[in-house]
């Protein structure tokens, strides 16, 4: 693994002396672009967060439907039984429930 660390001075170092270069006009517009990336970055973070949430319920929820077909599957159950747990757990569209009605 790379140590970043090492290179982090150097790069401040080097921020540091382009923003004195820059007059104060340059200087706002740089130091708006950086929260405006930093905001997005934040945005972007959150939204993934969320995504992971989501996906980790949907993941359980069908666990839990894999678990129950199984067993159902185990005890012999009728094949519309089967396809009724299956539907449910998967929220197939109605045109599907009703070939299992």
């Amino acid at each position: 693994m790379i140590d970043t660390d090492k290179y982090t001075e150097d790069v401040d170092e080097a921020y540091n002396l382009i923003m004195n270069l820059m007059d104060d006009e340059e200087r706002e517009f740089e130091i708006k672009a950086r929260i405006r990336q930093s905001n997005d970055m934040k945005v972007a973070v959150d939204k993934l967060g969320a995504e992971v949430k989501r996906l980790q319920k949907k993941v359980k929820k069908l666990n839990w439907v894999l678990t129950d077909l199984d067993e159902k599957i185990q005890n012999y159950e009728s094949h519309a039984e089967l396809m009724k747990a299956f539907e449910q757990g998967l929220e197939l569209p109605e045109t599907w429930k009703e070939m299992v009605e």
